[in-house]
This record gives structure tokens, sequence and C-alpha cells, in this order.
């Protein structure tokens, strides 16, 4: 081989070393579209279907991916896209270990089902434990003394957290064997239209506001920047799984069961929780999604740069979805009841 087509040949290495780690190192702001569809489910809660104009409540589920990349903690270890398959502690987390093994007998199939179920939510519950550990996540408020009370390793908190977690499994739950099953709504969604779809065709219509009724509700709705035209507020809890949970909560009834802890399934901490509503901006009539940090419950930080991560994770599992996301300013009070 000649000097030339050697010198050629390792120029050409050079390069393609550099092209590789020009890839590696593009920020996640800068990295392709989503390809993949996301999973997204509305369950339908008879529970509240008299506070809900008589139709059953809904609440939403949605899997979004990318939360390792756009939450990433810099002082961590780097969480692959595959995520981890043991903890720190060598505990399995594969979704398979530990499951019943399916039985012929009506009664041995119903309690396998049950047991199956109950360990798929442990597993969960323990991935997302693991992930939390590399990732920016917000903490319970631990300044209101009932959301010390709530996490408290105490016989009342203890009891408090079952009980959420019991509203949490009614909420978000399959319902007992087949013919107990809920309603539920699925859909693969790609884009940002599709996604304000399906949150508009529940509940979710952007109207012409009216008035505040009172001078409490004016002063929330100035703090909040909400438009002319808006839809109701949801509640929302983003998971270290890519879980994002949301249902409505544009009452006093039906903020009692919207809490952000109830989306969490009462966990000490989560990668984000606010609110979110759909607006349509004047003139154009065009939908954006607003997002902000209005969560009592776990008092969202903004000073790492946390809504632009979330607004990023967003436009990135849908396209073309136009978000805006609002710091909220909460009235001070830690005793406040204007935090959800």
């Amino acid at each position: 081989m000649s000097e030339s087509t050697t010198q050629s040949t390792a120029q050409r290495e050079v390069v393609g070393e550099q092209q590789n780690r020009d890839i590696s190192e593009t920020s996640p702001s800068q990295q392709t579209q989503r390809r993949d569809p996301v999973r997204c489910k509305v369950h339908f809660n008879r529970l509240l279907t008299l506070a809900n104009h008589r139709e059953a409540y809904p609440v939403f589920t949605t899997r979004l991916s990318g939360v390792e990349k756009y939450f990433a903690d810099p002082d961590a270890m780097h969480v692959t896209a595959d995520g981890p398959q043991e903890s720190d502690s060598g505990i399995e987390l594969a979704a398979t270990h530990g499951q019943a093994k399916p039985s012929k007998t009506l009664i041995g199939r119903l309690f396998s089902g049950v047991q199956n179920h109950l360990h798929s939510s442990r597993e969960r519950q323990r991935l997302r434990e693991v992930l939390s550990a590399k990732l920016l996540t917000q903490e319970y408020n631990t300044k209101p003394p009932f959301i010390r009370a709530l996490f408290a390793d105490t016989p009342q908190g203890r009891a408090a957290r079952k009980a959420l977690r019991a509203m949490h499994r009614r909420m978000y739950g399959q319902g007992l064997f087949k013919f107990l099953k809920k309603p539920r709504d699925k859909y693969w969604v790609q884009t940002g239209d599709e996604f304000l779809d399906i949150i508009e065709e529940h509940g979710g219509k952007t109207v012409k506001r009216e008035n505040a009724p009172n001078e409490k509700e004016a002063d929330k709705l100035a703090r909040k920047h909400v438009g002319q035209i808006a839809g109701p507020e949801y509640t929302f809890t983003l998971l270290a799984d890519g879980t994002l949970h949301f249902s409505r909560a544009d009452s006093n009834f039906l903020d009692k069961f919207s809490k952000h802890a109830m989306h969490s399934n009462a966990s000490e901490s989560v990668v984000y929780a606010g609110t979110l509503r759909v607006e349509r901006a004047e003139g154009t009539m065009k939908r954006v999604l607003i997002m902000d940090n209005d969560s009592g419950t776990y008092a969202p930080r903004v000073d790492r740069n946390e809504l632009a991560r979330l607004r990023e994770l967003m436009e990135y599992n849908f396209r073309d979805l136009d978000v805006k996301t609002l710091k909220y300013e909460f009235p001070g009070s830690e005793d406040s009841d204007d935090s959800n």
C-alpha cells in the first residue's frame, strides 16, 4: 500500500471519529423528533359521574420517552435508553421475574391475575426509584404541615398514603377481571394536534373566558396568566419512567380527586408536577399547550431550567406541538388553600 493511500485512510478514520463524537455530544434539544407513536390512555371513572356533568370522569395516562435525556442529572451516572435491568442492590427489575405461573382452574387464573397485577405495580415503582437516582427530581414540599404529615413515617402518614394509593388504583386501574373492567380509550399519537384533540374531546375544550366571580379567583387567573380563550385546568405529574398522569381540576370538588400526590401514587419525589391547559391564541386561534409548576405538594423548582426541559420533552414526543411553559407565582403563604 502506498504512503498516500495510508494517509488518506488515516484521514478518513479521523474524520469518522470526529463525526461520531459530534453526534454523541448533540444536546437533547438538537436531536431528531421521536419517530414511534406515543401511547395514550383515557380511563373513565363512574365514581365521579354526578360531579362531572353526568359523564364518567376521565383521567389520562401518556407514556413519554426521552425523560432520561431531558431531565438527566449531570452529576449522576448516565442511564441508557433501554433502562437499567438491575438496581444497585442487585434487585432484578425484569417484568417477568417473580410472576405467578398460569393455572388451569378458574380460581387459579383469577388469583394469578391479581398476583401478577400487584407484582407489576411493585416492579414499576421499584424501577421508578432506580431511574430517579439519575434524574433531576422534585422532592415533596416540607413547608406545609399537612404535606409533612402525609409523608411522615407515622401511623397516620402511612394510613394517608395507603388511602391515596387506593384512590390511584381506583382512578388509573383497569378494574377487576373482564366483567368489571372500566371503559378506556386507547390512542397512538404522533402529532401535537392529535394530542390536543384527545384532551378537547374529553372535556378540555377551549371557551371564551368570563369575568372571575370573585377577587380571589381573579387574582389566581392573573398569576397563572390565563388567556381569554382557554380550556379547563388539569393537574399533571411526570414520573421517572416517562408516565405522565393528568386529570381535570376545574372545580372545588374535582380538585379533591386530582391531587398531585394521587397522580404520583403517593411518591415522595417526581420528575415534575404542575398544571396544564389548552389555550387558543387570539387572532390566529392556534392551539397552545400551557404548562406551569403550580404544585403545592412538590413545589417544583425552576432554577435548573426545568420548565425549558419540560417544554423540549413535550415537543420531542409530539411533532409540531406548540408548548408554552410559565413560572407560577405562589401566593406566599405556605398554608394557602390555593395550592394543588
